[in-house]
């Protein structure tokens, strides 16, 4: 298997963001959507920001926000990409790429979901994030059927989201997309809403490391 990059989203507390680092993620997930109970506030702690090494990625997360207060709250926090989860479209993206972010674009998946429908972004965005449409923005802690992914016809690299867990991390294998770039977890590995459980991602980060040893691409 390969090696799987490991984000964690929803982080806001100064401490728990010190132990989260010491487990070792990829990318750091930071939401500036007002609407969420993950909610960041407009500007991170300069404590905070101070944690976060050059080699972890800060990944800041909109939904439908004005580009202005995008660069603004991205400059402020010193973000190295933007998250889209709201109904951004590609010209929306491409101000923001002209700006030097990184960018990935979530797509949630439900009901007579298409694949084409994300066309328009190709070439444009860096990073697709499947996530589980629910009632409102944001993650909602279910699964899709991950099944889908087996037909994903792009080459553009993508994030897998949406009640990953202890529980079913290792069903990741049956993803035989070699596009599968990284893992996003968030609420099942929370003691409380922004508070994630350290000893629950230090088992996750084991279990990767066991995933990727135990099968082998070909």
């Amino acid at each position: 298997m390969r090696d799987l990059k490991l984000k964690i989203c929803g982080l806001r507390d100064t401490e728990n963001v010190r132990e989260v680092i010491g487990v070792s993620p990829d990318y750091t997930g930071f939401i500036f959507y007002s609407g969420s109970p993950r909610y960041a506030g407009e500007k991170l702690s300069d404590e905070l920001l101070q944690l976060v090494p050059d080699s972890i990625k800060k990944v800041g997360v909109f939904v439908d926000e004005p580009l202005e207060s995008v660069f603004h709250i991205a400059g402020m926090n010193r973000l190295d990409m933007i998250q889209l989860h709201g109904n951004e479209n590609a010209e929306y993206c491409k101000d923001i790429k002209q700006q030097g972010y990184d960018i990935i674009k979530s797509i949630m998946i439900g009901d007579g979901f298409k694949y084409r429908n994300m066309e328009q972004y190709i070439g444009v965005i860096d990073f697709f994030l499947f996530d589980t449409k629910g009632m409102l923005y944001g993650g909602s802690g279910m699964a899709f059927d991950w099944q889908v992914l087996n037909d994903y016809p792009f080459r553009t690299p993508f994030f897998l989201s949406g009640g990953l867990s202890l529980e079913n991390i290792e069903q990741v294998l049956n993803i035989q997309s070699p596009h599968l770039a990284a893992v996003d977890v968030n609420s099942r590995f929370e003691i409380s809403p922004g508070i994630k459980d350290v000893n629950k991602l230090i088992a996750l980060k084991e279990k990767l490391k066991q995933m990727k040893s135990s099968s082998y691409d070909y």
